[in-house]
């Protein structure tokens, strides 16, 4: 186990830090991390009962005092994560909602919903000291063959717009812009 020294840390050690998704690649590692460094992790998904792996591994791992799995059905649902971030030093949002529609106009909502209230109950939790939001690469550029492709924090996909039949890109995309211009009235 690697140390940190971490000499004043922004969300306190051994506070509740909320990870959503927790049950996939990127959440359980994103949790993994928060763990080491000495927070407690709420994790989400979708499953509890299929996804129990994840609170069996990171209990063993950490102690069952430092790791809970909570489910939340559905992200989109307006108050999601208000139970969820009771109480809470951090939040992490990592989760996208890829089940169900491959319509544009049915996936982005569910995915930018998801991440406004990810942000709303952050912003009503009065212990809340930071929220984290992560998205993929897809959401500022598609992958080229042999083409280099310059990002900044300003570059957004709007190929993906054009190509609305990927709303797992195109709901990334949409949900990192929208929440931005309104971000600073959460934190």
């Amino acid at each position: 186990m690697a140390t940190f020294n971490i000499s004043e840390p922004a969300v306190p050690l051994s506070s509740w830090v909320v990870v959503t998704g927790v049950s996939g690649l990127v959440g359980s590692h994103v949790a993994d991390q928060a763990l080491q460094v000495g927070h407690k992790v709420r994790g989400t998904t979708r499953s509890r009962s299929k996804n129990l792996w994840a609170e069996e591994h990171f209990q063993a791992k950490y102690g069952s005092e430092n790791f809970e799995l909570v489910e939340v059905l559905d992200m989109a649902a307006k108050g999601a994560f208000e139970k969820v971030a009771a109480g809470d030093s951090g939040f992490i949002h990592v989760a996208t909602d890829t089940t169900g529609s491959n319509e544009a106009h049915t996936a982005i909502p569910k995915v930018v919903d998801a991440a406004i209230n990810a942000l709303e109950a952050a912003a009503k939790e009065p212990s809340m000291k930071r929220f984290v939001y992560t998205y993929s690469s897809f959401a500022a550029t598609f992958p080229s063959p042999d083409q280099r492709i310059a990002t900044a924090q300003e570059t957004f996909n709007d190929e993906a717009v054009r190509k609305a039949w990927l709303p797992d890109r195109v709901g990334k995309l949409t949900q990192t812009r929208r929440p931005w211009p309104g971000i600073w009235m959460y934190i």
